[in-house]
């Protein structure tokens, strides 16, 4: 996938750390907004957004370190950075590293293949169950903080998108619909570079 093709589009990258992402990780999630384009002035209710959700997700051994704003045109447009420093707050010991919250970004009318996702780290060992399964009350809370993740970047216009291919063979951004918590852990996977 490309990265924001437009100045009012924006990828934010949130950086992970802690006991329980030893090495670090990532998680991307693209926006766009109506009103002109995107300053360092946002990073503020970006951070605060996106700290509360991290707080929701993971447990204290996962801290969201810091955000990165990566504002379009992907080859020219400004990266803007925040520290944030915020541990999760779910109880517990969290699942290995590489074990993550899978969160769906769902687009009406196209394929999943083409939708967006992000693997969120430090999921509370207690909620897993043998075969990966969340418990369903644990379900609910993720999905209710995905759900107000969602509302609070609309409301703060902040729109969710997914940015297409570089080739010009999907749009260059479409619109999320919603964000949906998988019932099952995902593992990532480290993509080998040449």
């Amino acid at each position: 996938m490309a990265g924001p093709p437009t100045p009012n589009a924006a990828q934010v990258t949130c950086v992970f750390g802690g006991e329980a992402t030893p090495t670090g990780g990532v998680a991307t999630a693209g926006i766009i907004t109506p009103a002109g384009g995107f300053t360092p002035a946002v990073l503020d209710e970006l951070a605060d957004i996106f700290g509360d959700f991290h707080a929701e997700m993971a447990t204290i051994a996962t801290t969201l370190e810091r955000i990165e704003l990566k504002v379009g045109p992907e080859a020219t447009g400004p990266t803007y950075t925040k520290s944030i420093g915020r541990a999760g707050e779910a109880p517990g010991t969290s699942v290995p590293p590489n074990v993550a919250v899978l969160v769906r970004k769902e687009v009406e009318g196209v394929s999943g293949k083409f939708g967006g996702r992000m693997y969120w780290p430090g999921v509370p060992e207690a909620t897993v169950g043998p075969q990966g399964d969340i418990t369903p009350s644990h379900l609910a809370s993720l999905q209710t903080a995905a759900n107000t993740l969602f509302t609070r970047l609309n409301d703060g216009d902040y729109t969710p998108a997914v940015f297409g291919s570089a080739d010009g063979a999907l749009p260059a951004v479409k619109t999320v619909a919603r964000f949906a918590v998988q019932g099952r852990v995902a593992t990532q996977r480290r993509r080998l570079r040449r």
